[in-house]
């Protein structure tokens, strides 16, 4: 038996699956673009100026990376300038994706891999070799390509390590390697 649909503040309706994925999102500025768009249908970047939230995108990525999906639209705010305005996306084909990918963004490390990497390694930063918390621990930040990164780091603790970067696969630059 199929569980009965859920209806929004706004006049959505949606999934239970779908709702219990909404109310179970953390995140402080995750869960006002969530709650907002519940109650009102959609959140704005006026919206978030107005709670004290300067990058929209920011906003939406956060609500994203917790497997959610947002689409965007072409508004107007209360001056008449345009904005982006955020509504959720389409739950089914966000789910199918999903299953695919995890989810649209970063992906915190599950528990077990975290204390299997801890196990192997110790709690070592592998960038700077100096002892951190456990909670600390990441995989493969913004920033491995960068140039502070060859003239800080010393080569030693570079090892063992994957890092993959955002590759753009239509572009016409020679360095991509994409161009022939």
């Amino acid at each position: 038996m199929a569980e009965k649909p859920v209806k929004l503040p706004s006049g959505e309706i949606i999934s239970k699956e779908f709702y219990d994925k909404l109310i179970n999102a953390t995140g402080k500025r995750a869960r006002f673009v969530i709650d907002k768009i519940m109650n009102t249908g959609t959140c704005s970047t006026e919206d978030l100026k107005k709670a004290g939230y300067e990058h929209a995108p920011r906003a939406k990525r956060d609500v994203v990376e917790k497997g959610i999906p947002i689409d965007t639209f072409n508004g107007k705010d209360s001056e008449g300038r345009r904005m982006a305005v955020y509504k959720f996306g389409n739950w089914e084909e966000a789910k199918k994706q999903n299953s695919i990918a995890k989810t649209k963004g970063r992906n915190n490390l599950s528990d077990k891999l975290k204390q299997k990497l801890i196990k192997e390694n110790g709690s070592k930063c592998a960038l700077y070799g100096e002892k951190f918390d456990e909670s600390l621990l990441q995989a493969g930040p913004d920033g491995w390509n960068g140039v502070r990164m060859a003239r800080e780091i010393d080569s030693s603790y570079l090892t063992n390590l994957f890092y993959t970067d955002h590759y753009a696969n239509d572009t016409k630059e020679k360095l991509s390697g994409s161009v022939k």
